[in-house]
């Protein structure tokens, strides 16, 4: 009987879930660097034993802030170690939020590595950056992939075309195109995201 219940405990303690004493949670500078603020604190992924991942509104504008072991800097905080990695204690990690949106971060303190993905959008916001100088008949290159879109339903970039310019799609982008201007002077190119 004895040797029953000591594999039974063994399977137990086996099959519970390691991450079940660490807590994950986000200090930073959208929050005044509080360690123990559980309206930013990760939630394990389900159905997998490493991860952990928080989905909250982050406001517009510049911020900071590290991943925080336990609610105490002291045992243990993951900071910037380069894009998407982490190291401990590592650096503040910068993070610039264009407009205010739902945001799911993912947290791997394993491999010690994190992401940040666009979760809903109450209202697009188109974000067009430009590659290239415009010049006269030489093509330059506008690029919205930046924006603020339904993840689940932007489809493609349109440009109405107009006077002044001519556009072409860029083969595989769907969210870029070349522009080519006609002349010179003023340009003015309306911009539109289809949805599917």
């Amino acid at each position: 009987m004895l040797k029953t219940i000591a594999l039974v405990l063994a399977l137990l303690l086996a099959g519970s879930d390691s991450r079940a004493a660490d807590t994950w949670r986000l200090a930073g500078t959208f929050n005044g660097w509080n360690t123990t603020d559980d309206e930013w604190r990760l939630q394990p992924v389900p159905g997998d034993s490493v991860r952990f991942e928080i989905t909250r509104r982050i406001e517009a504008g510049r911020h900071k802030f590290k991943f925080v072991r336990n609610g105490d800097w002291s045992r243990g905080h993951l900071g910037a170690a380069g894009q998407g990695h982490l190291e401990e204690p590592g650096n503040d990690i910068d993070l610039i939020v264009r407009a205010p949106a739902e945001y799911r971060i993912l947290l791997d303190p394993g491999a010690r590595t994190w992401s940040l993905m666009l979760a809903g959008v109450e209202e697009p916001v188109l974000l067009v950056a430009r590659y290239g100088t415009p010049v006269v008949g030489r093509p330059f290159r506008i690029d919205v992939s930046e924006s603020l879109l339904d993840p689940e339903t932007a489809a493609a970039l349109s440009v109405t075309p107009g006077d002044g310019f001519s556009m072409a799609a860029i083969p595989g982008q769907k969210l870029q195109a070349e522009i080519v201007a006609a002349a010179a002077g003023p340009l003015t190119i309306p911009i539109r995201v289809a949805y599917g």
